[in-house]
């Protein structure tokens, strides 16, 4: 018996990794807290590649599909009846939009600096979203979908760690705060934990940070009003000195939210 099972979610450009390094790995903790851990590679991530998954053609895909599919596996392996779901960034994004249809198999969710309102509380970052999206119009860009390659952007920045790691660099696109990870965990979790993003995925969010809704990519569901009404136990976490994430783009999520346990 354990303490439950529970799927961890990972952000947008990486992979499960993200969870489990070698020396610091959150899996293993939560592991060795009595819970029965899954990571997924989302589709175009990680392993998934090796099954001949190719990367999204909209952001919609993760939540339609592998969220579904990946918990009805977690649950037909691990016996249990619901599980937890624990999402980094845009993993948690997943799981504040994919919950409302399975709720009778989640038990409570977990989101660690995951925007709901993206791009509010950074005022670069939204400058950067609007730039983006109005990009994405021109009919040069317009139903194009290469891919992203963030796992040279990873290993670019641990390559320039000294220049990154450090408080003098205003540029809110850092995936950790300056000198709080070990130099060689940091090294891991840029080279091993960065993968492979699609240009869809990038610009659905960016659309939504522009025009301060979050919905899918049609506009036929409204994913902040599904959840708002979802009462299921929720943990929402967010770092002050996050600048992809700051609280006042994460704090939507809670005060949106009517769960009872919250």
């Amino acid at each position: 018996a354990t303490r439950g099972a529970v799927l961890l979610l990972h952000g947008f450009g990486q992979n499960r990794r993200t969870f489990s390094l070698s020396r610091r790995s959150f899996a293993n903790y939560l592991a060795a807290a009595g819970f029965d851990v899954y990571a997924v590679d989302l589709r175009g991530h990680g392993r998934s590649r090796a099954f001949g998954a190719s990367r999204p053609a909209s952001l919609d895909e993760y939540i339609r599909e592998d969220l579904p599919a990946a918990v009805r596996e977690v649950l037909e392996i691990s016996g249990e009846r619901r599980l937890f779901l624990i999402g980094h960034s845009l993993g948690g994004l997943i799981a504040y939009a994919g919950s409302p249809s399975m709720a009778d198999r989640v038990r409570g969710i977990v989101t660690i600096g995951s925007p709901m309102h993206f791009g509010r509380g950074t005022f670069v970052l939204r400058l950067l979203a609007m730039l983006g999206h109005g990009l994405a119009q021109v009919p040069t860009f317009r139903g194009k979908n290469p891919v992203l390659p963030v796992r040279e952007l990873g290993r670019q920045l641990a390559r320039r760690r000294l220049f990154w790691d450090t408080r003098l660099n205003p540029f809110p696109v850092r995936g950790w705060h300056p000198g709080s990870v070990e130099p060689d965990i940091l090294e891991e979790y840029l080279t091993e934990a960065f993968d492979r993003a699609s240009l869809s995925v990038l610009l659905m969010m960016l659309r939504w940070a522009t025009h301060r809704h979050f919905q899918s990519e049609d506009g036929r569901i409204d994913y902040e009003e599904r959840f708002a009404n979802l009462n299921l136990p929720l943990l929402v976490l967010a770092g002050e000195h996050d600048r992809l994430a700051p609280p006042e783009s994460c704090q939507p999520a809670y005060d949106r939210s009517q769960s009872t346990d919250r």
